[in-house]
């Protein structure tokens, strides 16, 4: 509004006001206000991340003379399960973050027989893989071929077309199984490491990580996660087995 601040100290600049003075402590009003500090609700970690294993209601959250306690919603059903309090479940779930974690030394050797498993499937996958390029080359040839001969006047321009729109898909066709063949092997290098380094983590986790990350962390390795009888159960597809069943160290995991 024409002043400014240098050191604590006001000045008045030699620039044109954009706005009034009156203006400006307007919003300086508005801001303040807006600044103060306002009573924060309580953020329940785990609401809503579990269903009850008895009725499949929803697990719903409350404090009582401090504590914070974890119970089903019991909405139009006649449950019989009981609350449980957040250091109870807090422990389970460091629990299950020992048991699933892998030490340095296995995650290293677990690492190594990916990187060699690898290796195996991109050499055995390899020939295949030569041969959809010679054949995606071959298509290219024959697309050049067909030009020259169209020029030529040897095909009308229905033949032509039809016969280019012919090749064209079967060139695409191969580009798209090459493509996937590509990210097959990608993605199941990946996923598996991604999942080995994540267990890894797991005992770290469980000592020093929050509940906002330890309720991240369980929604990595597991879903449809179950309160019942006071113990927290969920399903484990898609965890590290999925990937390494029909690996040669399968036996590692068993």
């Amino acid at each position: 509004y024409g002043m400014f601040k240098y050191w604590n100290e006001l000045f008045e600049a030699t620039h044109e006001p954009i706005i009034t003075k009156k203006l400006f402590e307007k919003c300086q009003q508005v801001m303040k206000k807006r600044g103060k500090p306002r009573k924060a609700k309580h953020r329940f970690i785990f609401r809503r991340f579990m269903k009850c294993g008895e009725c499949g209601r929803m697990i719903t959250a409350e404090i009582h003379k401090d504590y914070v306690y974890y119970r089903c919603t019991k909405r139009y059903t006649n449950c019989s399960q009981k609350y449980i309090r957040q250091e109870a479940l807090a422990k389970q779930i460091r629990g299950i973050f020992q048991k699933v974690s892998l030490c340095d030394d296995w995650t290293s050797k677990i690492l190594r027989e990916l990187e060699k498993d690898k290796m195996r499937n991109v050499q055995s996958s390899r020939p295949h893989q030569q041969n959809l390029e010679r054949n995606r080359g071959a298509i290219g040839i024959k697309i050049n071929r067909l030009v020259d001969i169209y020029l030529e006047g040897a095909l009308s321009k229905e033949e032509y077309t039809k016969k280019k729109e012919e090749l064209l898909n079967k060139k695409k066709d191969l580009q798209e199984r090459l493509r996937d063949f590509a990210d097959g092997d990608n993605n199941w290098f990946e996923q598996a490491r991604d999942f080995v380094t994540l267990l890894n983590r797991a005992s770290y986790v469980a000592r020093g990580g929050n509940l906002e990350s330890q309720k991240e962390f369980l929604e990595k390795i597991g879903s449809n996660f179950i309160l019942k009888e006071r113990r927290l159960i969920f399903a484990t597809e898609g965890t590290l087995r999925r990937y390494l069943q029909d690996a040669p160290y399968s036996t590692w995991w068993s």
